[in-house]
């Protein structure tokens, strides 16, 4: 029956594939590769919550298996639960130090943690246990790049991209590194590069956006930040790019409302014709007809902190401060990561008088 399921499985056939596994597991409960494969074709089915419990189970039936805890780990990682990830990843790595998947894994629950020198050391160690891999060599010029040793980062990730060529991953990672260094023209072509590799991975057309706004070529900017916005529409600090770029840019006069009201009337359901609306409305000083479209696209899409963050720029331009601090507040929670919406908010603070910081402003 477990034969059965895998075959299924690799025929994208996943509702049989775990009807399958699931009669092995009725016949062996306590199968622990059993319960993993089973979360493996969960976790392709969408089921994530459910492919995390049968990780756990499996962990719980065999505690002495490195590949369960790491998957469990890396799962937990993937759904934002950092200190579950970094406890579950700990014990894969104790059980095998030298599992250099599984240290590349921790590193990197410990970059998103904010502690790239203790991933460095993770990286490193990777490195070492297989250093014919790319990856680690990728993450660990990540890690130096967020320490500032820009060289270091730049040296790691060359030896990458020799190992891996085409990973579009370390191509993107060596634009970063050489933007945060001023270094636009040749950040711009190895995210370029990334694009032709992976032409669905959003951090390279949205690295492109950045490095040609860095060069004032906003028109080409704005066409490589849509195509990020539109493979990864939860991406708010794509938005934030882009509000930036039409407010400068001066694409926000008739043609642009016109468009927007077009749009917004052909799809009411649609935040995002909403958001276009509003941008363009606030283009021309309508703030309050701008506020309006923000309200309805917050209304279709109350998770998007951009949407909160727009609210929040349009309240204040109506001086409207308390209710664009609200606002602003739950920008920053529904996305804690974004540090213009974290450095909008501080500054609205300050203009309010006094100044006054939260708790978790300053790491922010």
């Amino acid at each position: 029956h477990e034969g059965r399921g895998r075959a299924l499985h690799i025929l994208g056939r996943d509702g049989e594939a775990l009807d399958a596994i699931g009669e092995a597991v009725r016949l062996d409960p306590k199968g622990a590769g059993m319960r993993e494969a089973r979360a493996g074709i969960m976790l392709d089915a969408g089921r994530a919550e459910e492919a995390l419990a049968e990780y756990g189970e499996a962990a719980r039936l065999d505690p002495g298996d490195p590949g369960i805890r790491e998957s469990f780990g890396r799962l937990l990682h993937d759904m934002d639960r950092g200190e579950d990830a970094l406890a579950a990843l700990d014990e894969a790595v104790r059980l095998d130090g030298s599992r250099a998947s599984a240290l590349v894994a921790r590193g990197r629950v410990l970059l998103g943690m904010s502690r790239p020198a203790r991933a460095a050391r993770d990286f490193r160690a990777a490195a070492r246990a297989d250093p014919g891999g790319a990856a680690a060599r990728v993450w660990l010029g990540i890690a130096y790049g967020q320490l500032g040793r820009r060289k270091r980062a730049l040296a790691s990730i060359a030896k990458g991209i020799r190992l891996d060529p085409r990973s579009a991953h370390a191509h993107a990672a060596r634009g970063a590194v050489l933007l945060t260094a001023g270094r636009a023209g040749g950040a711009l072509a190895a995210f370029s590069k990334a694009a032709r590799l992976d032409a669905s991975l959003a951090a390279a057309h949205e690295g492109r956006g950045m490095a040609l706004l860095a060069q004032g070529r906003n028109k080409r900017a704005l066409a490589a930040l849509d195509r990020a916005a539109a493979l990864e529409p939860g991406n708010t600090d794509v938005r934030i790019l882009r509000g930036r770029i039409l407010r400068s840019s001066g694409r926000r006069g008739r043609g642009a409302l016109a468009g927007a009201d077009r749009a917004a009337g052909a799809a009411r359901g649609s935040a995002k014709a909403h958001i276009r609306r509003g941008e363009a409305l606030g283009g021309r000083g309508r703030h309050e007809e701008a506020l309006a479209a923000y309200d309805e696209a917050a209304r279709l899409d109350p998770k998007n902190a951009g949407i909160q963050f727009f609210r929040a720029a349009t309240l204040a331009n109506l001086g409207r401060a308390r209710e664009s601090l609200a606002a602003a507040d739950e920008a920053v929670r529904l996305d804690p990561g974004s540090k213009d919406i974290a450095r909008f908010r501080r500054d609205l603070r300050r203009l309010l008088g006094g100044g006054e910081m939260r708790p978790g402003d300053e790491q922010m």
